[in-house]
């Protein structure tokens, strides 16, 4: 009987969480992709010089859209009454962990995209000695962008769930600042992408690419799988 039930669960659980990122697409708006794509692109200026701020810019826009629908839902306080449905908490928090992960691959295809369609532009006006910003593009670089992003989601959502939105968005801004810290304190500077992207390169050279890939790729899964196992505990224990 018990086995009978988990697979009527299994086969009832993609139905629901395939709903609910229907639900998110919906929430997110036409008018607002295209105000998100306006502002992603009237940011380019500010960066061109830039290719530390270039990159924190392809992620700021994975920030942006991971916490929109939460931040709307949180707004029209519609949140609680989408806990009310007959759907299983597990099952709310699996299909906003799997939203966030669409969310940064969708921010890193922009990035990825706009920095090749721009590198010509941003090839000229880099006025120091680095690298064009097609570098952010190569396969270091991609990996650094869903290492940052994939480590940030995986500490927001526990958040997210225990506090709400607004309390998690102050806890996660202070974890943040306080990892940076630490991290300047222990190795003389901030953490920065170039800095990311340089260490995974070199590990790269030294190991294969294959391998840092397969490494990059467990080590998030397993930080997000058990992120994930944290927001089902402290989605299970707030009152809504």
């Amino acid at each position: 009987m018990t086995v009978r039930a988990d697979r009527i669960a299994g086969a009832s659980l993609w139905p629901q969480v395939a709903g609910l990122l229907r639900k998110d697409l919906a929430v997110f708006m036409f008018r607002d992709r295209l105000l998100f794509g306006l502002i992603y692109l009237l940011g380019h200026p500010m960066v061109l010089p830039n290719q530390e701020a270039f990159f924190w810019l392809g992620v700021g826009l994975a920030v942006a859209l991971v916490v929109y629908v939460p931040a709307i839902e949180w707004h029209q306080e519609s949140d609680r009454m989408l806990n009310s449905l007959p759907i299983r908490r597990s099952t709310a928090v699996f299909s906003r962990y799997l939203s966030s992960v669409l969310a940064c691959g969708t921010a890193a295809v922009a990035w990825i995209c706009t920095g090749r369609l721009l590198s010509p532009i941003l090839s000229s006006l880099l006025t120091d000695s680095g690298a064009p910003v097609e570098a952010w593009t190569t396969f270091e670089g991609v990996l650094a962008f869903f290492v940052v992003t994939g480590s940030m989601t995986a500490l927001f959502l526990p958040l997210y769930f225990r506090f709400g939105l607004g309390r998690a968005a102050v806890l996660f801004l202070s974890l943040f600042l306080a990892l940076q810290a630490g991290i300047a304190i222990g190795s003389g500077a901030l953490l920065s992408g170039e800095r990311l992207t340089e260490a995974l390169g070199a590990w790269a050279s030294s190991v294969g690419p294959g391998w840092v890939l397969l490494a990059v790729l467990v080590g998030l899964g397993c930080m997000l799988a058990a992120s994930e196992r944290v927001s089902v505990l402290f989605f299970r224990r707030r009152d809504l």
